[in-house]
């Protein structure tokens, strides 16, 4: 049986095709994963947690977003399209966004892309 060998992609390979595809993916050093859709119960947690934390954060310099928005892990090759996420309203740029949620929280952790509190 012959084996298939797996095409990495470039960050930047993988941008270029996520421009232009009609459904989302993530991509996770050189791969790309197609993402599945959610349930209603997903979303009515998701839509309960973005209107929570958004309350949290009314008089801070961040926003809260829903899964629209595509991360880059900073320093990483790997790009999510999270459930929730929290950016100062500075740091989204055009193409790459990155995560700096240091003054948007004073206590509790993040939750990182591999599961682990940070």
């Amino acid at each position: 049986m012959a084996s298939f060998r797996e095409r990495y992609l470039t960050p930047e390979e993988y941008l270029a095709i996520e421009r232009k595809a009609e459904y989302k993916s993530e991509y996770v050093d050189g791969v790309i994963y197609a993402m599945a859709g959610s349930s209603e119960r997903h979303n009515i947690i998701v839509a309960n947690l973005i209107i929570s934390i958004g309350v949290q954060l009314r008089d801070r310099p961040c926003r809260v977003y829903p899964s629209d928005l595509k991360v880059r892990v900073p320093n990483s090759t790997r790009f999510f399209y999270p459930d929730v996420s929290v950016m100062r309203r500075n740091q989204i740029r055009g193409r790459a966004e990155r995560r700096d949620t240091e003054s948007c929280f004073d206590r509790g952790g993040l939750v990182g892309y591999d599961g682990r509190i940070r």
